[in-house]
């Protein structure tokens, strides 16, 4: 499993430059601790060659599993962006569902705004992805789309809620 993790770490951080937006050495140091992590709570992580079109990763709660596709091994940015989402999913597993009454401990319409305010500039990318989903599936998607641009947030989720 560390090997795999390694692996794609190194992919991350040497996606070609025609591809890549700068991403941080420390975003990409906090992605490997989130792959880390999620290796240490059970979570198997695959990197298949080929996934389904416009898919970078999945979280797959039914078999506690990340598969992480060639897309986002091949650009920082998508990958940092797809671990740390799929992450908020492992996180939403640990808990049960939404963080927002677990984890963040804010007042609903607090948490409402700032959930908000993290998907501007989503707001299409998000609508198409979440518009045939249940409500519940809806809000995790939310969440997931909201905290992925921080992976030094998630980790800290992550190890709030998954032992």
């Amino acid at each position: 499993m560390k090997k795999l993790i390694a692996a794609a770490v190194a992919a991350l951080a040497i996606a070609t430059p025609a591809q890549a937006q700068h991403v941080s050495q420390a975003d990409l140091n906090y992605t490997k601790a989130i792959l880390d992590k999620l290796s240490k709570i059970g979570v198997t992580i695959s990197t298949p060659t080929i996934c389904p079109k416009d898919l970078a990763g999945k979280y797959d709660r039914s078999t506690a599993s990340l598969m992480i596709c060639p897309v986002a091994m091949e650009d920082d940015a998508i990958g940092v962006e797809t671990i740390a989402h799929e992450a908020i999913h492992a996180a939403q597993h640990c808990v049960g569902g939404p963080l927002a009454d677990t984890v963040l401990e804010a007042d609903r319409s607090s948490y409402a705004k700032d959930i908000a305010a993290a998907l501007r500039g989503k707001a299409e990318h998000v609508y198409d992805s979440t518009r045939d989903l249940t409500l519940e599936r809806r809000v995790a998607e939310y969440e997931a789309y909201a905290f992925e641009s921080s992976p030094e947030l998630v980790l800290s989720i992550l190890n709030k809620v998954c032992h």
